[in-house]
């Protein structure tokens, strides 16, 4: 990307046409990096403190609780961004609690245009360039805050986070009604087959016969009876053409 399209964007709300500021992320945004708890502190009691050590404690952009722990370290603040800086790095995610993070992480104050802006260093492969060659892929605390960004003015930041948040709502949406089918479905594929007795769980209204025990061979034709067939139907045509 040269210098020209980083300050301004291909695609714009109509109304917009200030150049993009380059500038870092840690100028921008708070950062804190996690500090992980000893582990005999940590518990599965949801009553104690939310733990987030990485990626795996992150589903749909979304903190989801996994483990506890009786120790406070680092904190991240509800509605706080989470950026995973060990494999995999860049994942990122927001908290709608408040947590105590652990190495794995960091947190991140920012808006939804930061968070959407972050998304996207990932998508691209912003922070390969560091750990690429690494025994362990990981992030330090100065790569993070001296990450390039550009940023538009406040106004728009709003509107571009605004639609991006509206779309990964939609997506979420799409994504657990595709998960209720695929459970449907599995489900109707055990109940809908006949079973040792003869007759399926499940029936369309109108169907009451018992299912015929087959051989699947009875059923279908092998690959030479299927050539031998084709022979036949194509010798049938020519006759049929030629008289």
């Amino acid at each position: 990307m040269n210098d020209t399209q980083a300050k301004y964007p291909q695609l714009r709300f109509k109304g917009f046409a200030d150049p993009w500021e380059q500038c870092k992320l840690g100028d921008v945004a708070k950062i804190t990096m996690g500090q992980s708890p000893n582990s005999k502190n940590y518990t599965d009691n949801p009553k104690d403190h939310i733990l987030v050590q990485g990626n795996a404690d992150m589903k749909d952009g979304q903190v989801h609780p996994r483990i506890w722990t009786t120790e406070i370290t680092k904190i991240a603040d509800k509605g706080d961004l989470i950026l995973s800086v060990r494999a995999p790095v860049g994942d990122i995610g927001k908290t709608s609690y408040d947590v105590v993070i652990g190495r794995g992480v960091a947190a991140i104050k920012g808006n939804e245009f930061i968070f959407q802006l972050l998304k996207r260093m990932k998508t691209v492969g912003y922070w390969t360039k560091y750990s690429t060659g690494s025994t362990f892929e990981s992030i330090n605390s100065l790569e993070i805050n001296n990450a390039v960004i550009n940023l538009p003015k406040e106004h728009e930041q709003n509107k571009v986070g605004k639609i991006l948040s509206y779309m990964d709502h939609a997506i979420t949406l799409h994504e657990e009604k595709k998960r209720q089918l695929e459970r449907l479905k599995s489900a109707l594929l055990q109940k809908m087959f006949a079973d040792k007795n003869g007759y399926p769980a499940v029936r369309f209204e109108g169907f009451s016969d018992e299912w015929e025990e087959r051989k699947l061979s009875d059923l279908f034709i092998n690959v030479d009876q299927a050539e031998h067939l084709n022979q036949q139907i194509k010798i049938f045509m020519m006759a049929t053409y030629l008289f």
